[in-house]
């Protein structure tokens, strides 16, 4: 459909990406627009419909940016135009890191998914590297809440204000900052030993630190960055307590999911509106971040929603399907769990919410409950102006 606005959906499994077709007369129109690539057993580039991509990564988790190592294979002909990340996706990185250097991690490698599983959110987006200076991609950019990427474009998440980020009281990150300098960080000294504190605190505070690609975020400054960081510190001192006490695998757990939730909600939200065309794209925000980002008082009524983080029930608000009142929903997924969860992705109470609401819903793979089909994967064309790719490499 030349000159026609499009969303083409990969399946990619228990993963997210989604290609963007903006329409004649769009400033991106001579370029797709990529949210996020998935995790990289199926390669996504080799499906695009254009060569030229903006790549925006919704957050730093594996299951939306694995599949960037495709970016560079001897075949790859992709060219990388801008990088989009969100707001504070570089500290979601130094808290992890951080995460890797308290007191009796090195008891529990090899003995914890969640490790694992945060060592690779790691090493995967250190290949933000390679797209700059490998692929030549000319423009990085910080993206969040109030951002007009193009007349058709905006961002609605995640906010600037780092409190906001983190659901916290205003003011909250701020205070707990100030309150560890008073008593010298002695919090802080309690997670770390001696030398861990001595060789890489001074360093992980210090204004101008080496961040995993250039900080050219304007809006983001040092004040508002460390804030985050101190912001979630605050909000799971508790928890990173009880793991340096016990060193359980259990308890290291808990502090990666607090990571992980985290992450979540600084997911990017977009929305693309082009005269008959519109659709919001939510990545893994919860039900609460999803409110906020839509609580500026505009209308935002759209034709295509996709619905966030896999079809998971933290995210399920029935006022907002209300009230962005889609002509269809579509949930990627693969029948996967999350952390400890018994009912896979998507959850059987969004499920059942988006058919009592009578909302047209299109499912990348069959949903599967206890061995039982649920729910029959969707058509190729489940809408107009929605295209789902299936990808076998």
């Amino acid at each position: 459909m030349v000159g026609v606005s499009m969303l083409r959906v990969f399946n990619v499994g228990q993963a997210d990406s989604f290609e963007l077709v903006p329409r004649d007369g769009c400033k991106f129109e001579d370029s797709s627009i990529l949210i996020d690539c998935g995790q990289g057993s199926r390669n996504v580039f080799s499906g695009l419909s254009k060569k030229k991509v903006n790549l925006v990564l919704s957050h730093a988790h594996r299951d939306h940016i694995g599949g960037l190592s495709h970016l560079f294979g001897e075949s790859s002909t992709v060219q990388v135009e801008e990088l989009w990340l969100p707001y504070y996706s570089d500290e979601i990185v130094k808290i992890t890191n951080f995460i890797f250097s308290l007191k009796g991690v090195s008891s529990i490698i090899g003995r914890s998914k969640a490790e694992l599983e945060l060592r690779n959110t790691v090493n995967t987006y250190r290949l933000l590297q390679e797209i700059l200076f490998g692929k030549g991609c000319k423009v990085i950019r910080g993206i969040g809440r109030g951002l007009e990427m193009c007349s058709h474009l905006s961002i609605l998440n995640p906010p600037l204000d780092p409190d906001s980020a983190l659901d916290l009281k205003k003011g909250t990150s701020e205070k707990y900052w100030e309150y560890q300098k008073q008593i010298n960080y002695e919090t802080i000294k309690r997670w770390l030993t001696p030398e861990e504190f001595k060789r890489n605190w001074g360093s992980f505070i210090a204004e101008g630190w080496d961040y995993s690609v250039p900080n050219l975020i304007e809006d983001l400054d040092f004040r508002r960055r460390m804030q985050f960081i101190y912001g979630f510190f605050y909000k799971y001192e508790s928890l990173i307590d009880d793991f340096v006490e016990s060193n359980s695998p259990r308890d290291f757990e808990r502090v990666a999911n607090a990571v992980k939730l985290t992450s979540n909600d600084i997911s990017v939200v977009l929305e693309y509106i082009f005269d008959d065309f519109s659709c919001l794209l939510t990545g893994d925000v919860s039900r609460g971040q999803l409110t906020n980002s839509l609580s500026d008082g505009k209308n935002h009524r759209i034709k295509i929603f996709k619905f966030p983080h896999h079809g998971s029930k933290t995210s399920l608000d029935k006022k907002v399907l209300k009230s962005l009142s889609p002509e269809i929903v579509i949930i990627s997924h693969g029948n996967g769990r999350s952390g400890r969860q018994k009912d896979p992705h998507p959850n059987f109470e969004v499920i059942q919410a988006l058919d009592k609401m009578n909302i047209p819903t299109a499912y990348t793979n069959d949903v599967v409950k206890n061995g039982k089909l649920m729910k029959k994967k969707s058509v190729q064309n489940p809408h107009q102006y929605v295209e789902i790719i299936d990808l076998y490499h």
